[in-house]
């Protein structure tokens, strides 16, 4: 599927601010409008943060895509219907996101919430068919704390941490996360919307668990990606919530990542740990979460986020 142009991308834009009822008759009529500040969170992390969950299975049947071969090739068949989330497959402009490309930490543009953000958005936009942990963040925190909420996703499948190296003088993906927080701003910022940085939710460390070199750099690795976000976004206590890696023998050294991520939490009262070793993968592909494994992870990590907002700390997983 083609790129959009320059102009469908401001079209879509200009669509959603218009839908948020905050532009007005025009860009000029808001500027003696309040500024709305809205909750922000940031997802990120390798594939199971992009997310393999399919939204439905019927689209995939009768194309030839790569990704319709995946999803038509994987057991078990599940989606979103068959789950029991098929109202999900839906828009909502309770939660907004803007997904950026991971070579730029650029996105199209500024959306509402639907379950297209997951692998292969880059290739097929709103014809993707599959949806991240974003998906179940933005509706169920939205829904619990009854206000508009908004997500910067940018992520990398089979990236390890050191790809997200603070300290790299090469340009990184840490960069590009950057690059993707500030671009998210700007971008909304016609609409006289600031956004307010509340959180991150991390799932990544697959990829440093094959390789015993990695996992056993994990931890300080992962210390020092928490440290410089917090100083680089300007949020000392930003509270970081860290997903589990999944428990299967496919990921060698997955005790050490574990051992790693919990050191991690139990040294700053900031990180979370969010369980992710039990959430459901496909058996065919046993390193990617299914479509229920996608909304539970992303259930866990709002009801995470959540006890942070109403001060109950650490849910006890």
């Amino acid at each position: 599927m083609p790129l959009r142009t320059a102009a469908t991308r401001a079209h879509r834009l200009s669509g959603l601010l218009l839908s948020l009822a905050v532009l007005g008759a025009s860009l000029g009529a808001h500027a003696q409008a309040p500024v709305v500040t809205l909750r922000t969170y940031i997802v990120a992390g390798q594939s199971n943060a992009e997310g393999f969950g399919i939204r439905n299975i019927a689209l995939s049947a009768k194309n030839n895509t790569d990704q319709d071969r995946y999803i038509n090739s994987v057991v078990p068949k599940q989606d979103l219907y068959t789950i029991g989330f098929g109202t999900w497959d839906s828009t909502t402009d309770q939660a907004l996101i803007y997904k950026a490309h991971p070579s730029t930490g650029v996105a199209p543009g500024w959306d509402a919430m639907r379950p297209h953000y997951g692998y292969y958005y880059e290739q097929y936009l709103h014809h993707n068919n599959m949806f991240g942990p974003e998906l179940a963040i933005g509706r169920e925190v939205s829904t619990h704390l009854g206000e508009r909420i908004a997500i910067i996703k940018y992520t990398l499948g089979g990236s390890p941490i050191s790809m997200w190296d603070p300290d790299d003088p090469a340009q990184n993906l840490y960069d590009h996360l950057l690059a993707a927080v500030n671009n998210g701003k700007h971008a909304i910022a016609p609409a006289n919307i600031a956004l307010d940085i509340q959180g991150v939710f991390w799932m990544q460390g697959e990829a440093d668990s094959i390789d015993q070199a990695r996992a056993q750099a994990y931890e300080a690795n992962l210390k020092k990606f928490v440290a410089a976000l917090r100083r680089d976004l300007n949020k000392p206590q930003l509270d970081v919530y860290v997903a589990t890696i999944k428990d299967t023998p496919y990921l060698t050294y997955r005790q050490q990542i574990w051992n790693a991520q919990q050191t991690v939490a139990d040294a700053d009262p900031n990180v979370y740990l969010v369980h992710g070793r039990d959430l459901e993968t496909y058996t065919s592909d046993p390193i990617h979460y299914t479509a229920r494994g996608q909304v539970s992870l992303g259930q866990r990590f709002a009801l995470q986020a959540l006890y942070d907002v109403w001060g109950l700390g650490q849910v006890a997983w």
